[in-house]
């Protein structure tokens, strides 16, 4: 048997390309699961525009790291995996309530949201800015939520069977819920890193050819981007699918007509290829243990 003289470039360029096809192909099964919304019917049920958003945005992100592989910066990508894991795991919660508590659910969500938006745009630019920027008088010091919209979210926090409090839960609660709990902590462990300032994350991007002292650092070593690439190429893919059934099935839960059956042919011979060339990493490299700063040249 001849020996694998491929370099890890090309088994990326050829996981990247397993990719495209299998984005492709996703792309025209979601045309088919979630046709056109109307305006109609985005005023009956706002939540399935909600799952379509979740699920074109997850395309266009996958589609935005394979575009920047050209230049070298796939690996900038990982940091996309965050965002995709919360939506999958909304999705799914909401994919499990009813039609009326889905869209209350949504509902309220978009208020608190844009509330919150609204109190940080005050804190920035103070009453004058606010009065500038052409706000109403009654925010120029932010949003002071009325007893009515109290009372709604205390309704909906019984209806849902939520923890106690004046907020709704945070994503690790409804992770729980959805029996996401291991795939989020996962990969919440991953990403933070790429997110937020980390000291590990700095560290880890440092890397020599040798183990000797005056051996010059390189911050780019192509280990480790290349390993960030492959996360990314993996992990997105896999979020996108599962995000792409749950918005499907919110979908279904808020149509009349009986869902038609969907030819998915090409999308299964697609994952299946993607499948084969394409494999998770771990979020830490038992190498990365090793005193020397030496990264190893990869198989």
């Amino acid at each position: 048997m001849g020996q694998n003289t491929n370099s890890p470039e090309d088994i990326l360029a050829a996981q990247i390309a397993a990719t495209r096809r299998f984005a492709d192909a996703l792309v025209e099964l979601c045309q088919s699961g979630l046709p056109s919304l109307t305006a109609a019917e985005f005023a009956i049920a706002p939540q399935r525009l909600v799952a379509r958003v979740c699920v074109a945005r997850q395309q266009e992100a996958l589609l935005a790291g394979l575009a920047a592989m050209d230049g070298g910066l796939l690996h900038h990508a990982a940091a996309q995996v965050r965002p995709a894991c919360d939506e999958l795991i909304w999705l799914d919660y909401l994919a499990n309530l009813d039609p009326t508590q889905q869209r209350n659910l949504v509902i309220y969500l978009g208020g608190e949201e844009t509330s919150r938006s609204i109190d940080a745009e005050a804190r920035l630019r103070g009453p004058k800015g606010m009065a500038a920027a052409g706000f109403p008088p009654e925010l120029h010091d932010g949003f002071h939520p009325s007893e009515a919209i109290a009372a709604q979210f205390e309704a909906l926090r019984r209806s849902l069977g939520w923890p106690s409090g004046k907020r709704p839960p945070g994503t690790a609660w409804i992770a729980k819920k959805t029996a996401h709990e291991a795939l989020y902590d996962y990969l919440y462990s991953a990403t933070s890193r790429f997110l937020h300032f980390s000291v590990s994350e700095a560290a880890r991007r440092g890397w020599t050819k040798g183990s000797e002292l005056d051996s010059v650092i390189d911050i780019n070593a192509g280990g480790y981007t290349l390993y960030r690439a492959d996360f990314a190429n993996y992990w997105l893919p896999y979020l996108l699918v599962l995000t792409a059934s749950s918005a499907i099935a919110v979908e279904k839960k808020n149509t009349l007509e009986p869902a038609s059956d969907i030819d998915d042919s090409a999308f299964m011979a697609a994952m299946k290829a993607w499948q084969e060339v394409v494999v998770a990493v771990p979020i830490i490299r038992a190498e990365e243990l090793y005193l020397s700063p030496a990264w190893p040249e990869a198989e």
